[in-house]
């Protein structure tokens, strides 16, 4: 799977397309030649998406807008305004969480996981933006949906198929996106439209879908991280009416901030494999309605309901080090993206000692490192304990209880 990468100065404005898995909406036509720059703001965008890396050929930069892979839509200016907070700095509300203090049970250990990175790398800066840049957990628990009567006009199956797509995301056990029909336009997150109809293009700010595309869809917002909010479908896309609900829900996806699996432009998600044939968020057209495994375990490492704290949990000195072996009992439906590993020192105070690292569980849901990595542990007793995360930290297991080991 794969999660958009900027180069350069943007790890994250590729990212803002978001963290992904490909699916079969958007169907890959002729690649277009690279786009003339003619902006100093233009040319500032490509610099930061560019390099010997990624030519950009699939990249269009328009008036107001700028289109990827000809199927992901995002505002100009909402690009360049992340840029400046990439060179200027980033303030993320800090988010705490406690545990029992392992001698004193009456005494809380505050941990606090992120807050002002004014002070961060630019390359910091990146890792930091792209781990959010996908709809927030907050954002996809009750997400409404409205079908604009071009969408039906245009082609007689899209409402059904739309209707199958938004059941289907909502149908995936343990993941937070749930939809629910409104017609209520002015409350929908997202909404559905065909590209043939004028109004509807005013309406979304997107023009004619590519001919070779089936549809296209707006990424999430860079600053709320709400779900983009329309997806154009391509008034001459009539084929293919028994995979259409593939192609919706390949383009919810790109609502959600999912990339193209089978691109190169995104970056690898730690422990996924590099290509996926069966990926329904392939670029090209996967010829199916449903996710792939790889698929399910992303959207469940991206936005899970839950997950299990993790057990097994033993420690092994090596010289002066700790070998720890744990075990994550709901693998399957509630994998974790990342873990972390705080570390106290009977001796002194505490500290993360392991932090995001995105080492991934065998078949079996066992995990085994050896920390610290780059160091060595001091007499004494040194207690650990562990958690479980989703991409960004937003949902989070139980801490373990904790264990120790004298050196």
């Amino acid at each position: 799977m794969k999660i958009l990468k900027l180069r350069n100065l943007l790890f994250g404005l590729m990212a803002v397309l978001a963290i992904a898995i490909l699916m079969t909406a958007c169907e890959q036509g002729s690649i277009n030649p690279p786009i003339q720059v003619g902006t100093d703001e233009n040319q500032k965008i490509m610099d930061a998406l560019c390099n010997d890396v990624h030519d950009c050929s699939n990249v269009e930069i328009l008036e107001d807008a700028i289109i990827f892979d000809k199927c992901m839509h995002i505002d100009k200016d909402d690009m360049l305004k992340y840029l400046a907070m990439l060179e200027n700095g980033i303030e993320q509300e800090p988010v705490m969480s406690t545990i029992p203090h392992p001698l004193d049970p009456d005494k809380m250990i505050e941990i606090q996981d992120n807050g002002e990175q004014n002070n961060a790398t630019i390359e910091e800066r990146q890792r930091i933006v792209a781990s959010s840049l996908f709809a927030k957990n907050t954002e996809v628990t009750n997400l409404k949906y409205y079908i604009h009567q071009s969408a039906r006009d245009c082609h007689a199956n899209n409402e059904n198929a739309i209707n199958e797509a938004t059941g289907y995301w909502s149908s995936i056990s343990n993941c937070r996106v749930k939809f629910s029909y409104t017609s209520n336009i002015n409350s929908a997150d997202i909404i559905f439209g065909c590209d043939d109809d004028p109004l509807y293009r005013a309406l979304s700010g997107h023009g004619y879908v590519p001919w070779n595309w089936l549809a296209q869809a707006d990424i999430p917002d860079y600053f709320s991280r709400k779900v983009g909010r329309f997806i154009s479908i391509n008034d001459t896309y009539t084929s293919n009416t028994s995979l259409r609900k593939g192609v919706m829900i390949h383009e919810i996806g790109h609502c959600l901030g999912l990339d193209h699996t089978d691109e190169t432009f995104g970056h690898l998600l730690e422990g996924s494999p590099e290509t996926d044939d069966n990926s329904l968020m392939n670029a090209t057209d996967a010829n199916r309605n449903e996710f792939s495994n790889e698929d399910l375990k992303m959207v469940r490492r991206l936005w899970p309901q839950s997950l299990s704290q993790p057990t097994n949990v033993s420690l092994t000195k090596v010289g002066r080090k700790v070998r720890i072996k744990f075990k994550n009992p709901n693998r399957t439906t509630g994998p974790y993206d990342n873990f972390r590993v705080y570390h106290l020192y009977a001796g002194g105070s505490g500290n993360i000692l392991v932090e995001n690292s995105f080492i991934q569980a065998n078949a079996h849901g066992n995990y085994e490192i050896l920390v610290p990595e780059s160091r060595h542990f001091a007499s004494g007793r040194h207690y650990f304990t562990i958690q479980g995360r989703s991409r960004g930290g937003e949902i989070t297991s139980p801490w373990t209880n904790w264990k120790y080991v004298d050196m």
